[in-house]
């Protein structure tokens, strides 16, 4: 449902004119705001402190982290397509495993190593196999077009960078400090949306945005939308993490954006070449291999079943 309602928003335009809308930070500011509310509720629904369980200044990396990558993605469906997009997250374990080396030290043996060749090769089947340009973009000139796709491919690359440190720090929090998960939700909430306002404010396109919702409202709609959704799967991720780790959160994610491509694919009509499926098949594959190899079968599973 999440993703489905991304692309729509992103990728299709409002009114008769089929304007769309460009304002990605606007999207995290609701968002956030909307994650900062559910997670203040349920805490005071289970007798929880507000206080933060952390000192305040250490929710900042994962929250510019999580800022900068969100960023990334909805503007990267401007010029890849989503099935890309989707597939660029289910690779987000690679980022994960070097995070965890160059943060917490951690060891990976030759089968790690196996499944993560196993996962580049993948996307780069589904990369060089196909159309990966977003829709909007194959109607520009040739050369327009190749640039737009670097950059959105460059975007992608920023995600990877970006959400897989968010996940990390996430880990490291839950380690280091004793805290429910709404509270760790609040205040990286906080501090996401007091960053998405500044560079709002700072880009001029808050004023923007919201003459885009005044002139389209069920824009709006779709924005909230996407922000009780996403504020959901926050609140799975904070337990998957908590409870599992920042590797089977990897691995959850991408069996869910395997679901996500063939759901965009039936319902946007994108035609993937059979090399493009294959490409497809080998990350979802390697990950779950490595995921269960990682984890064992009976603990992978039991996330699986918790989360999903």
């Amino acid at each position: 449902v999440y993703s489905l309602i991304q692309e729509r928003l992103m990728t299709l335009g409002f009114g008769p004119e089929r304007e769309r809308f460009r304002h990605s930070l606007f999207i995290i500011l609701v968002n956030r705001l909307v994650a900062c509310a559910v997670a203040a509720a349920a805490l005071g629904l289970a007798g929880k402190s507000l206080q933060p369980g952390a000192p305040l200044a250490i929710f900042s990396i994962p929250s510019v982290a999580n800022v900068l990558g969100s960023a990334s993605q909805y503007e990267a469906l401007k010029y890849v397509s989503f099935p890309l997009q989707a597939l660029a997250k289910c690779a987000k374990t690679v980022p994960v495993m070097a995070w965890g080396l160059l943060l917490g030290r951690r060891k990976y043996d030759a089968i790690d190593y196996f499944c993560a060749g196993t996962v580049t090769f993948g996307c780069a089947l589904f990369v060089l196999t196909g159309s990966i340009a977003a829709p909007q973009q194959l109607r520009a000139a040739h050369a327009v077009a190749a640039l737009w796709l670097a950059y959105g491919l460059l975007l992608l690359g920023a995600f990877l960078l970006f959400d897989g440190l968010t996940s990390t720090t996430q880990d490291r929090l839950f380690a280091q400090y004793e805290m429910h998960s709404c509270n760790q939700l609040l205040w990286v909430s906080v501090w996401s949306a007091a960053v998405s306002f500044a560079l709002l404010v700072a880009g001029r396109q808050l004023v923007p945005a919201l003459e885009f919702v005044a002139r389209h409202p069920s824009a709006l709609l779709y924005i909230l939308g996407l922000s009780l959704v996403s504020t959901a799967v926050q609140l799975f991720i904070f337990y998957t993490i908590q409870q599992y780790g920042a590797l089977h959160f990897a691995l959850i994610m991408t069996i869910r954006q395997f679901l996500s491509i063939v759901l965009s694919c039936l319902v946007f009509s994108h035609d993937l070449s059979a090399s493009q499926w294959l490409g497809t098949l080998l990350v979802i594959g390697g990950l779950v291999a490595r995921g269960m190899h990682r984890g064992g079968l009976a603990r992978t599973t039991s996330a699986l079943g918790a989360v999903c």
